[in-house]
């Protein structure tokens, strides 16, 4: 059976690192980018799949990635395991508002996890390895690379998320109703809404807009 195990292992080490990599990308632009289209559930569902799949493939042969690599890459491995489970548990417990802080944890354990392993994983390709000082500064650039793209999602999410459609109020309150909106000149008078360009709504979106049956049914019959 000596081609079987060769089989497994060459299947391993060419699905593995593909595995791993999705899970990175794809986790890059759930953070960087939530938005409310389809694609972003999709690639929810993608990345939860692909993250139990990876997790137990690498509970199953954690033993023998912790006694073929460097000290460094087992210790990535073992922190792609907690991470790994940390996920689970995330899935387990839907991952609401009052688990950021777990949610944080499985991104940080799995994103320096990766930097050791992919490390480890130039170093065996020639790349910065003829030293210990060398197998450091790998160790470094990759780690810092990584913490490049975690600023660069965390910039994307706040410029393009976060403090897009921002509602803000006035730094001082209105002394009357003309301060209110865009005046006694505005088409809301006295009402404080504007509408963007300062055009009109056209009445036909309010009339003829059936999306308004779907909760107010017995109105919009009337």
């Amino acid at each position: 059976m000596p081609g079987l195990h060769k089989n497994k292992g060459s299947l391993r080490s060419r699905f593995f690192p593909g595995l791993l990599g999705f899970l990175l990308v794809s986790a890059i632009y759930l953070y960087a980018f939530p938005e409310p289209n389809l694609v972003y559930p999709a690639v929810v569902l993608l990345h939860v799949g692909a993250g139990v799949v990876a997790t137990v493939l690498l509970l199953i042969y954690l033993a023998g990635l912790l006694r073929k690599g460097s000290f460094a890459s087992a210790l990535g491995w073992v922190l792609l395991g907690g991470g790994g489970v940390v996920g689970l548990i995330l899935i387990k417990t839907g991952t609401t508002r009052p688990e950021l802080n777990v949610l944080y944890a499985h991104i940080g354990l799995c994103l320096v996890g990766v930097g050791l392993v992919f490390a480890d994983w130039l170093g065996k390709r020639g790349w910065l390895d003829a030293g210990a000082f060398d197998a450091m500064l790998r160790t470094a650039v990759c780690l810092l690379t990584l913490v490049g793209l975690a600023a660069g999602a965390q910039y994307f999410r706040t410029a393009r998320w976060l403090n897009s459609a921002r509602i803000e109020n006035p730094t001082d309150s209105p002394a009357s109703m003309e301060e209110e909106g865009d005046g006694s000149n505005g088409p809301f008078f006295p009402s404080s809404a504007q509408v963007l360009g300062g055009q009109n709504i056209p009445s036909k979106f309010f009339m003829e807009s059936d999306s308004c049956e779907r909760c107010h049914a017995d109105i919009y019959k009337e």
